[in-house]
């Protein structure tokens, strides 16, 4: 997703802050390095 995506999703939602996937996401776009995201599906897999 672009960051220009990222940001209007936000703001269609009337969030004004960024999800961590979201901002890491953007960050990442720049070439700054950022920690892996995994989204645990289930309760086993969280811990």
């Amino acid at each position: 997703m672009k960051p220009s995506e990222i940001i209007a999703k936000a703001k269609e939602e009337g969030r004004n802050v960024l999800l961590e996937y979201e901002a890491k996401s953007l960050i990442a776009h720049y070439g700054i390095p950022v920690t892996k995201i995994h989204l645990a599906k289930s309760e086993e897999e969280a811990v």
